[in-house]
């Protein structure tokens, strides 16, 4: 119907006038009438109308009907949590079952050949990317994760690249041409597992010391602990892991001792006790530096994740008190209008019971007393003999009416709400 040219300073191009009818305006390398077929150059991609041809109605002028152009190419993929979840298989690189998207992570575009960083860009909700690759820029690249402590990755893809994934460097590598679109460069992720806590206790020689610890799995696997002991002065101690199901620090009767594996999944948390029992013949002022590992070994996947936490246990002459407190909260992240309840274990390492023992503690900073509590399970007569009033802030104070037995131990709780 009409050949316009299109302005080579400003872009622009026009047609009139035209009557009234469905048309298509279509872009392409010809000035003949006769050539209708759209075209992008070789080594662009369409960007605004990618294929280079609009359809519309006209009735009236129509302004605004533009194309756009990039000379380059563009790589897109995206990002989810490898974690086997609503049926999935775990590790695998790819996205099954209802496995999640991961927005947020940053991904690089990067020259092999002297290394420089070409583009980058940040997953979106749906855990796609696009980068843009200029055609000056063609050659090998290498398309990588930014690595971050809270994720581990476990695979990808080098989808129509032509190219390879490849762990550890969490990234793909290629050879790229200009005018392509490369699609399906997939990046897999997890979790990362977190184990905690390290303590240091005191006691005189035949002292039974307990250290707690949680493991939170990120991911599915096979979870393993063991053990080991610095050097140290005096004769060495023994150290039993024990299982600690409710997660109170505490050894119960039905809690057994960790020796197998345990097979957890993503989101699992598993809590244990180190048992150390000084021997009677300890020097006072020995120094016992106990390391406790845990081991996560991926499911169908060769990547271990080894965690350690580092306890130390110090001999003393027994003149210290034989009381020994550690303090835990249920909640690694609160946002305000959270609550939070803080558990203060007590335990009695000494060889004679204690009397008239009081525990103190106070609200933290940014929250407000919710309600305090002598625990689930105590273990002698318990009071909450002062606090502070609901919304308030202040001192909290238990006091155990009946004596603490050697060896006995319980907890108190604090519950509060984040400002």
């Amino acid at each position: 119907q009409a050949v316009a040219v299109v302005d080579a300073a400003t872009g622009r191009y026009s047609f009139g006038p035209v009557g009234v009818g469905s048309y298509q305006v279509v872009i392409n390398g010809s000035s003949a009438a006769a050539s209708v077929a759209p075209a992008v150059p070789a080594s662009w991609l369409g960007t605004e109308a990618p294929g280079f041809v609009r359809s519309l109605t006209l009735a009236t002028d129509l302004a605004d009907q533009h194309f756009g152009a990039f000379h380059g190419s563009t790589v897109a993929g995206r990002v989810h949590q490898d974690t086997g979840d609503g049926g999935g298989t775990p590790h695998n690189g790819l996205r099954d079952g209802t496995e999640t998207a991961l927005p947020g992570r940053t991904l690089r575009l990067l020259n092999t050949g002297s290394p420089a960083e070409i583009a980058r860009a940040t997953s979106a909700a749906d855990g796609s990317y696009l980068l843009w690759l200029p055609a000056a820029a063609a050659g090998a690249v290498q398309v990588a994760s930014v690595g971050s402590a809270a994720w581990v990755p476990v695979g990808g893809s080098a989808g129509n690249t032509g190219g390879a994934y490849a762990l550890p460097a969490d990234a793909t590598t290629f050879v790229a041409a200009s005018g392509q679109r490369y699609a399906g460069v997939d990046f897999a992720m997890v979790p990362a597992s977190r184990f905690d806590t390290e303590g240091q206790q005191a006691g005189p020689p035949g002292t039974v010391m307990f250290f707690g610890h949680r493991f939170m799995a990120g991911t599915a696997g096979l979870l393993s602990f063991s053990t080991q002991l610095g050097p140290a002065d005096g004769s060495g101690p023994s150290v039993v892991l024990h299982a600690d199901a409710d997660c109170n620090q505490r050894i119960e009767a039905d809690e057994p001792v960790l020796a197998a594996p345990l097979t957890v999944v993503a989101g699992q948390p598993v809590c244990l006790v180190a048992r150390l029992s000084v021997p009677a013949q300890a020097v006072p002022g020995s120094r016992y530096a106990l390391t406790v590992t845990a081991r996560l070994a991926y499911a169908q996947h060769s990547l271990v994740g080894e965690h350690l936490r580092a306890d130390l246990a110090l001999v003393t002459d027994g003149s210290d008190a034989a009381l020994r407190l550690s303090k835990q909260v249920d909640k690694a992240l609160a946002a305000s209008g959270d609550t939070l309840t803080y558990s203060i274990a007590y335990v009695n390492q000494g060889s004679a019971a204690l009397q008239a023992v009081r525990l103190h503690d106070r609200t933290p900073a940014w929250t407000r007393f919710v309600s305090a509590d002598c625990g689930p399970q105590p273990v002698t007569a318990c009071s909450v003999v002062a606090m502070p009033p609901v919304g308030g802030e202040g001192a909290v104070e238990w006091r155990l009416d009946s004596p603490l037995a050697p060896a006995a131990q319980g907890s108190v709780r604090l519950t509060v709400r984040v400002q």
